[in-house]
């Protein structure tokens, strides 16, 4: 369930983040202007098994951060946030 607050990157991309994705950020102390950063200068982009957008990127302080979209959402629904190291 979105928390309904609409964030926009440097880039001028619109995304609102999940209940879950919020949670998963506090648990990995993950901001939003990292989010913003992951989505606007992504390293890798995939598609997960159910066709969500992932974007990943190496961090400056080291850490691997995956967003995951849901997809077809407009503004970009994060869903998830996963810390990869």
């Amino acid at each position: 369930m979105p928390n309904g607050s609409v964030h926009e990157s440097s880039g001028g991309l619109r995304f609102i983040l999940t209940n879950h994705a919020i949670e998963r950020m506090a648990k990995r102390n993950v901001s939003v202007s990292d989010v913003a950063i992951i989505l606007d200068t992504y390293d890798i982009f995939h598609t997960d098994r159910v066709g969500n957008p992932c974007f990943m990127k190496t961090l400056q302080d080291g850490r691997t951060i995956r967003v995951v979209i849901a997809k077809e959402s407009s503004p970009w629904l994060v869903v998830t946030v996963v810390a990869l190291d």
